[in-house]
C-alpha cells in the first residue's frame, strides 16, 4: 500500500520551494545540527525568503526595502530571537522538511552533512520547470 503525502505547509507556494532550496545550498556540507538549523532560519528571513508575522515597524521596513541585502545576518538573527520561539531549532527543521519529503535535500540531524540531490541541483538549475520536480 502507498504511503500519502504528508508536506508541511511552511512553503504554501511550490515556487518558493526553489528559494528554501537555494538558501540551504550555501550550508550544502556542514551538518544539520541544531545550530545549522537556526542558521538556516535565520538565512531564510535574511534573504527575505521567509517573513515572521506580527513584527515591529522597524523590521518591516527591513522587508520592505527592495534591496536583497538590505537585512544583515545581525538584524535576521534580532528577528529571529524575537519570537522567543520555545524550541528554536525545530523553525529550520520546519523550513527544510518540504525540500526532504520531495527528494530536493538531505538534510537531517544525525544523517551526515547536508546534501543537495541530483533532482535538487536540477531544480536549482537555470532553466527548470515547476512540474519536473514533482512528476519526477
Amino acid at each position: 500500500m502507498r504511503k500519502p503525502w504528508s508536506i508541511s505547509t511552511t512553503v504554501r507556494n511550490p515556487e518558493r520551494l526553489r528559494d528554501f532550496l537555494q538558501v540551504l545550498k550555501r550550508l550544502e556540507g556542514q551538518e544539520f545540527n541544531s545550530e545549522n538549523q537556526v542558521k538556516y532560519q535565520v538565512l531564510l528571513i535574511q534573504t527575505k525568503v521567509y517573513k515572521p508575522t506580527r513584527l515591529p515597524e522597524i523590521y518591516k521596513n527591513l522587508f520592505n526595502d527592495p534591496n536583497p541585502d538590505s537585512i544583515s545576518y545581525e538584524q535576521a538573527q534580532a528577528i529571529f530571537n524575537l519570537k522567543e520561539y520555545e524550541d528554536p531549532p525545530m523553525r529550520g527543521r520546519q523550513s527544510v522538511n518540504p525540500l526532504n519529503k520531495l527528494g530536493f535535500a538531505i538534510a537531517r540531524a544525525g544523517s551526515g552533512p547536508i546534501r543537495i540531490t541530483e533532482l535538487g541541483n536540477k531544480f536549482l538549475a537555470g532553466d527548470y520547470n515547476i512540474s519536473f520536480p514533482f512528476l519526477n
